[in-house]
């Protein structure tokens, strides 16, 4: 905030709240560079794949929370028969894992949308192909201002790949207005 107070939020959505960011202006980002060392996320990574129905669990399930909490469990299978219905399931399984105390152990890994055919990418539009390492903070404030004003009828699979100053990259999925995984790693 610009008193220098800070507000932990568990959503880009709820950043756009919280900063009170006009959807319709998005926020621009500088193309400045600076070195930052590389921060290493410890929190378990949980990799999503297309699955058949009887090897997935549904999102619905009351065991759902604890199969993202157990140690051993390092995979979800979400139904992969219909791609509407896994979109969906993808959201669920973003909101739940955004959801205390989930957040501060967990992160969805981005879905390899490669290897899964059916499941069509959309580039997000506007956003700079390469930043400055100390203006990621510009970028998801501008991120957050684009997923606010997407309608939310939208259930359109999106990817971004910005690379953030000389080592790292941050990787953004969505579906609709909904953050499934949003990964900075090395380059």
């Amino acid at each position: 905030m610009p008193t220098g107070s800070t507000h932990l939020v568990p959503s880009l959505s709820e950043l756009v709240r919280v900063a009170k960011i006009d959807p319709a202006a998005a926020p621009e980002v500088l193309l400045i560079d600076s070195v930052q060392p590389f921060l290493l996320d410890r929190r378990r990574a949980i990799s999503v794949r297309m699955a058949l129905p009887q090897e997935s669990p549904s999102s619905a399930a009351s065991s759902w929370p604890d199969c993202l909490m157990n140690a051993e469990f390092t995979v979800v299978a979400v139904d992969g028969s219909h791609i509407r219905r896994f979109v969906q399931e993808l959201k669920n399984l973003a909101s739940i894992a955004s959801q205390a105390p989930h957040r501060d152990h967990i992160r969805m890994l981005p879905i390899n949308a490669e290897s899964e055919p059916r499941l069509t990418t959309r580039p997000w539009l506007g956003l700079p192909d390469k930043i400055g390492s100390a203006d990621l903070p510009a970028l998801c404030l501008s991120i957050a201002a684009r997923v606010a004003a997407l309608p939310t009828t939208d259930t359109e699979f999106r990817e971004a790949r910005v690379r953030c100053g000389e080592h790292s990259v941050m990787r953004l999925q969505s579906v609709g207005s909904t953050v499934t995984a949003m990964e900075l790693h090395p380059a």
